[in-house]
């Protein structure tokens, strides 16, 4: 098989696996585990760009303003991107509640009176 397909196979399956480590971490908040994301990655691939010998070309990218504009565009919508996806995961519904639905049929003209009635 081809190597793409592999690598796809491996991003599904641990996107797909995300919710269950999200669930685990439900004591957690939202926003805790976003900073958490943001701190790792920043020592990690701060790691990686000194590994690589990289920092010269790093340091001349990050003095273009178009270009650390842009990529604080980017960190925004990723950030809240995160932050809805974990707190959706997370969200906690109450065991044996139904979600109330919202009825179809038109109530009385006269919304005023609380009376109830149904005109079909």
């Amino acid at each position: 098989m081809n190597k793409g397909i592999w690598y796809a196979i491996g991003a599904y399956s641990i996107w797909g696996l995300f919710p269950i480590y999200w669930k685990w971490l439900h004591e957690v908040s939202a926003l805790q585990l976003l900073s958490h994301r943001f701190v790792w990655s920043f020592l990690l691939l701060s790691a990686a760009i000194v590994l690589a010998r990289q920092w010269t070309n790093f340091a001349a990218a990050a003095r273009a303003p178009r270009v650390v504009g842009v990529y604080f565009a980017a960190t925004v919508l990723i950030a809240v991107n995160w932050l809805v996806y974990i707190w959706a995961v997370n969200a906690r519904r109450r065991p044996g509640r139904r979600a109330r639905r919202r009825s179809t049929r038109m109530r009385c003209c006269s919304p005023c009176t609380g009376c109830g009635s149904t005109m079909f």
